[in-house]
């Protein structure tokens, strides 16, 4: 039976028994509330709409409570289902430390030997803590500024090659087609495109589109990524210009630009004009930005 019939019935006093039973008993217990109520008001002129509405309206009210107080344990039982996944998570990681940088990001890195690690943008950096004592090895795709405790030891590990230190600080940057490390205390032993070098600092290494360079003196003294910068000593500009890319999350366009020209400077990360001025004045080139996108032209 539809409800409207149900409650026209009802209120005519015309309801059958069997038209009961398919009623639950709590909306009869609000028909017999309202019946009530509607008793004691006789003598005035009953307002069959505002009745009916107040009566859904009771009803809907109840119908709430109820579903609430029945998800009440539902949401419990989620609750702990969640944080026994974040559990299973965290205790099947297997001591795994992954960290990884997005554009315009930097994030520092303490080892389990206190070492301290300057994670540069648009890199990943991964080391076991779980097999820290017997096997010490950091793995790296980008850029790092290594800060080595004095006396630790380990291994990084990129897909150009091998850098095996002692109580050091060195920066390692492995892109596509370009690996640096550049030494700047103590003693760093590189293996990469077949060759097995010691650096002492000041030196760096470099092996550009599976060439190696001969070791050549670096022009910077101190880690240029912790002053916020990138230095590039005979780059070419399509390095200097994709680097730009990482530090600021915009896209670059180059007309008229002979990309594989070899750059000597620096340029900050903190301010977007100043760090294109920097590139493309020693390189005769004007610029123009639009949102994310950066042209360079002759």
């Amino acid at each position: 039976m539809q409800n409207e019939e149900y409650k026209k019935k009802w209120l005519d006093h015309e309801l059958t028994d069997e038209d009961k039973i398919v009623h639950q008993s709590q909306e009869r217990e609000s028909l017999d509330e309202l019946d009530e109520a509607l008793k004691a008001f006789r003598p005035r002129s009953l307002n069959l709409s505002e009745s009916l509405a107040k009566f859904d309206e009771k009803r809907n009210r109840r119908a709430t409570i109820l579903s609430a107080r029945w998800l009440r344990p539902v949401y419990g039982i989620a609750a702990v289902g969640l944080l026994f996944i974040i559990s299973l998570l965290y205790f099947t990681s297997d001591g795994t430390v992954n960290v990884q940088t997005q554009t315009a990001e930097k994030n520092k890195v303490t080892l389990p030997d206190e070492s301290v690690v300057t994670l540069s943008a648009v890199s990943k950096l991964t080391f076991d803590k779980g097999t820290w004592a017997d096997q010490r090895v950091v793995r790296l795709q980008g850029e790092a500024f290594f800060d080595v405790t004095k006396g630790s030891t380990f291994d990084v590990v990129t897909s150009s090659g091998t850098v095996r230190v002692v109580g050091t600080e060195f920066t390692v940057k492995d892109r596509k087609d370009f690996f640096e490390v550049v030494c700047y205390e103590g003693i760093v032993r590189v293996e990469a495109a077949q060759q097995s070098v010691e650096l002492t600092p000041g030196k760096m290494f470099r092996v550009t589109m599976g060439m190696h360079a001969p070791l050549i003196a670096s022009k910077v003294t101190t880690p240029p990524l912790l002053a916020n910068e990138s230095f590039f000593q005979s780059v070419p500009v399509e390095e200097v210009l994709q680097e730009f890319e990482r530090q600021y999350g915009v896209h670059v366009t180059a007309s008229n630009v002979d990309m594989k020209q070899l750059f000597t400077g620096t340029f900050v990360h903190t301010d977007r004009d100043l760090a294109l001025k920097a590139i493309s004045q020693p390189l005769g080139l004007t610029y123009t930005i639009e949102n994310d996108h950066v042209v360079l032209q002759k």
